[in-house]
């Protein structure tokens, strides 16, 4: 039997908004397979704020590669 664990999770929106207005973000998503809906998912002024994303992407799993 698998043990179970609980994890805290936070929203993109969320982690990008405890970071100081004035910083450069550049975020590493490792999300397991779901970092395009990660990205997808954080809103317009959110992703406005990133400089740089780095992550794993397939090209057979990715619309627009």
């Amino acid at each position: 039997m698998r043990e179970k664990r609980v994890v805290q999770t936070v929203t993109l929106d969320d982690a990008v908004g405890l970071v100081p207005m004035h910083a450069r973000i550049h975020l590493k998503v490792d999300a397991q397979g779901l970092d395009t809906s990660l990205i997808t998912a954080a809103s317009l002024t959110t992703l406005a704020r990133i400089d740089l994303v780095s992550m794993e992407v397939r090209n057979d799993k990715c619309p627009v590669l």
